[in-house]
């Protein structure tokens, strides 16, 4: 697309999830909650502010030490997980949503996603919201390695790469590349 000027307009959107499209925090806080307290860990809750944006892998691996956890990150991301996904049927989606994705895409826009959730949650998630079939492109903090893991930071990978124009949207930033 150009725009009336004949220069290069934006061609692509790439969603954050978590904050943009569906306000999912307090559900993640609640398994994470559900998890530790497995660990007899009596967790505040107020402590989840520390790892948003974070892969759960990552958040455990700063909560192992905090507070004595016993086991790989991994393992107790796994655990979540499964604490996570039956919690996410009653994600709801955030004002605008999917009515502007929709337009978007409707308007000619390529739709991506970015998340630093695990696939399976992001696939939780967007089918409790109805917008699974909105973006060609769903990249997971899971397949991103390097500096900064959140893939909204990874928009040269495969599957974005043929994107000429991005407009990023997060919770967090708003950007064009």
């Amino acid at each position: 697309m150009t725009s009336a000027t004949g220069t290069l307009a934006v061609d692509a959107v790439i969603f954050d999830m978590d904050g943009v499209l569906v306000d999912s925090e307090p559900l993640h806080t609640h398994a994470t909650k559900l998890l530790l307290a497995d660990c007899s860990v009596d967790w505040d809750e107020r402590e989840s502010a520390d790892y948003i944006g974070l892969t759960d892998v990552e958040s455990f691996a700063a909560l192992t030490p905090r507070h004595g956890l016993s086991g790989d990150p991994r393992d107790l991301a796994t655990r979540w997980t499964e604490r996570a996904v039956p919690l996410l049927q009653h994600a709801r989606p955030m004002p605008g949503v999917p009515a502007v994705p929709l337009t978007l895409r409707e308007r000619g826009y390529r739709l991506a996603l970015a998340s630093s959730s695990r696939p399976r949650v992001i696939a939780a998630t967007l089918d409790a919201i109805g917008a699974r079939s909105l973006f060609e492109v769903v990249v997971s903090g899971t397949e991103c390695h390097g500096a900064s893991r959140h893939p909204m930071s990874s928009w040269k990978r495969p599957g974005f790469s043929t994107y000429r124009r991005l407009a990023a949207w997060s919770s967090r930033i708003r950007a064009t590349v």
